[in-house]
Order: structure tokens, then sequence, then C-alpha cells
């Protein structure tokens, strides 16, 4: 295989950055405040826009309803950091007629009712058809309880059934639980009642989180053709990095620089990287990195996830470049 010809996107996020108001030990993505301030521009919204104009496809429900995994999602980072551009990207997408727009956000800035109402209904007003609340024990470590609870709420009065809480049962734990302010994820896991609900343990998890099974290397096998070529819930960075599914820190092409990336393909002679995933998996790259850089794997991971993360990010920080390893800066965040 030289060449790879992407699937057209059926859903996914726009990054607008990576910049984000919390640093959450579970972050996928390894956002955090540290980020520079390199928000995707307008011009650059109005290409991505364009490129997935025709191609995104809305829910089963219709084009004004939402879903997880359906549609288009704006996300970071943090996008109410910088409201004003979250805004001007519901307003293109609307006019592009992009389905099942929604935004997915922690909460911090819903710090009183009215001011809350108001942003999200001049969202609405632009276009905007929902909006995804996270919370989780990780969140909560950053965003006080109420911030999230008051976005709820509202969100609900604004969106009614287009309002997604990501994850249900922590919200109506810490509830009953009658949390005021932020958790320690430390003070979390002794109480008695706490629960650990889905986590994917990937990007920042693998290094800040403990206590789940770890596998020795030789226990993973099979090519990750099927999870980078996936057509739905990809994502679209502020650098121009198309990134399959949840494999952050992986790039298979760049948008801005290539707007005809989905009908052109990519060459995988100069992503070697990912030439190796594709077709032998992690096991296959483990060797590949052995053999050629040296590396050293641990005796134990979390999952094919965390050992090629590792490897990639053992090769940037040696100062090996491949193009597909990008943002080169997640991997310098992915550990703080």
């Amino acid at each position: 295989m030289s060449t790879l010809l992407l699937p057209s996107p059926i859903s996914g996020g726009i990054i607008l950055s990576y910049k984000c108001n919390a640093q959450c030990r579970h972050c996928i993505y390894a956002s955090s405040p540290h980020w520079e301030r390199n928000w995707m521009e307008e011009k650059e919204l109005y290409t991505l826009l364009k490129i997935l104009k025709g191609k995104i496809q809305p829910s089963p429900y219709g084009k004004d309803r939402i879903g997880a995994n359906y549609g288009l999602h704006f996300t970071g980072g943090e996008p109410f950091l910088n409201f004003p551009l979250l805004l001007k990207a519901v307003e293109l997408a609307e006019r592009e007629g992009i389905p099942s727009l929604f935004v997915e956000t922690n909460a911090f800035w819903a710090r009183e009712d009215e001011k809350t109402f108001k942003i999200l209904k001049e969202l609405k007003e632009k276009g905007l058809k929902g909006i995804l609340i996270s919370v989780n024990p990780f969140i909560v470590e950053y965003v006080p309880f109420e911030r999230i609870e008051r976005a709820v709420r509202i969100g609900y009065e604004v969106f009614r059934e287009n309002l997604i809480v990501y994850q249900w049962e922590y919200f109506l734990l810490f509830k009953n639980w009658g949390i005021k302010g932020r958790l320690n994820w430390d003070e979390y896991v002794k109480k008695k009642e706490a629960i650990i609900g889905e986590l994917l343990l990937m990007g920042r998890a693998v290094y800040k989180l403990s206590g789940w099974r770890k596998f020795k290397p030789s226990n993973f096998s099979g090519s990750c053709y099927s999870e980078l070529t996936r057509p739905w819930h990809n994502h679209w960075d502020n650098y121009g990095n198309i990134i399959p599914g949840f494999c952050a820190g992986l790039s298979l092409g760049n948008w801005k620089g290539n707007p005809d990336i989905y009908e052109e393909g990519i060459d995988l002679e100069k992503r070697p990287v990912l030439k190796i995933l594709l077709e032998e998996g992690v096991r296959g790259l483990l060797d590949w990195a052995k053999r050629k850089f040296n590396f050293k794997e641990k005796n134990r991971y979390f999952s094919p996830c965390h050992l090629c993360l590792d490897i990639r990010k053992f090769l940037v920080e040696k100062g090996e470049y491949f193009p597909e390893l990008a943002p080169k800066e997640y991997y310098f965040q992915v550990e703080e």
C-alpha cells in the first residue's frame, strides 16, 4: 500500500484550539492552559467547512437533531475560551448547510443564569442545534459543579432534546452528593459510592492514571486499519491535521496544505509510522522502532494505544521528524 484514499467523513469535530481552562488527567488531546493561543482563523474555518460540506451526515432523526457521533461539533480544548470565534464558526457552518451542529464544553463559563442563557440563545440564533456538556471526576477538579448544573439546566431550556450530558451517571452522582465547588480526584476515589464510567485509556490518561490492568506488548496484535480509516467521529484541528477517531497526535494529512486531500489521498511512503500502523499495527511499529531507533519498551501497557503513544512520543522527543506525528506540541503536553 503506497497511497491511502481517505474515506469521506460522515461526522466529527473541529478543534478550534487545544487551549483549555483545565488540564484534565484523562484528556485524550492533552489540552491545557499551557498551549499557545493559536486559534483557527476565520478564513481557515471557511476552507475546512467547504471541504466538509456535503460529506457530514445528519442525525438519523434529522438535520436539526444532534448525536455524539452524528453531524459536526466544535470542540477543543475549550471552545468557549474564544466565544467570538465560536459564534462565527457556527454562523459559517450554518451558512454552508452543515447538519446536526453542536458544541462540546466543560461549562466553566456558566457563572450566572442570565449570562448563560444569553450565550446559549445567541449561539442558537446563529444556527447551533445543540450542546454537549462534559461531566466527570476529572473535569470537576477544575470546574465548580454548580456551573455544570447551571449549563445543563439552561441548556435544556434553550435546546431541549438537543442537550447531551456526557456522562449522565456522573452528573446524577455529583448532584446526589450535593457537591459545591470542585472535587479532587484523590478525594473522589476514596468515596464509597465512587464509580468509574466509560474511560478511554489514551492520551494523558496513560501517564496520569493508575489502577487499571496492564498487559505485555506481546498481547497486542492486528493492524489499526479500521480505526485509522473509519469515517465517523474524526477530528480536524487548528494546525490543519486530520485526526483519525481519537488517535490524538497522529495526522492522516493536512487539509490546509491540500484542500483536495479527500479526493487525492495521501502518500504513505512519506508517512512510515502511519503505513506500519495501517499494515501491521502497533506490534509492527514496536519492532520497527526497536530495530531502527533503539526504542526500549516498558514491561506492560494499558492498551495498544498506550504503547503506540509511547513509541510516537519517544520518536518526537528524540528529534525524529515524521509528518504524521502532529501537532508536535502534543507530545510535550501529553505528560504534563
